[in-house]
């Protein structure tokens, strides 16, 4: 009899224990894929890189770059920092940023500016420049370089 109840306490011990072990498994296995999750979404939803020098040199700060008109345009935003600098790329069109696919290396340099009003730039309001993006190179979730210059804004996810 006496072995019989410590069998039975050894086989219920056993049993606790891999219950035990399971939760566990169970605990671990949920934080590597909340982890994992967390991880996948930071990169997913970086925050806006940005260059104190081409704010400094041209008056901007970049603020996204959307993929626009079914995958055909890309929307470049920027807020102006300083008016007079910024006049001074929007009036030559070889200081106007050009975009680099990073993945593909494909240069967007293809501009179909919007007409803005020269005379009346704001500090702190957003404007827009659009591009042609030529075969689609850049998709919603692509990372691009924009370039000014030779100042670099790298890795901006489109959106």
């Amino acid at each position: 009899m006496k072995a019989t109840k410590s069998f039975i306490q050894t086989r219920k011990q056993r049993a606790t224990q891999q219950k035990f072990a399971l939760g566990a498994l169970i605990v671990v296995l949920i934080a590597a894929a909340l982890i994992g999750f967390g991880i996948y979404h930071a990169h997913q939803y970086a925050g806006m890189p940005t260059n104190p020098a081409i704010e400094a040199r041209w008056g901007v700060r970049v603020t996204q770059i959307g993929v626009t008109a079914d995958g055909g345009m890309l929307d470049l935003r920027y807020v102006v920092l300083d008016p007079d600098k910024v006049l001074s790329m929007m009036e030559n069109v070889n200081n106007l940023p050009v975009m680099i696919d990073e993945a593909s290396g494909a240069l967007i340099n293809t501009t179909s500016q919007m007409a803005m009003v020269h005379n009346n730039i704001l500090v702190g309001t957003t404007y827009f420049l659009l591009y042609d993006n030529t075969n689609g190179s850049v998709k919603s979730g692509s990372f691009v370089t924009v370039k000014f210059g030779n100042l670099l804004l790298q890795h901006v996810m489109a959106k």
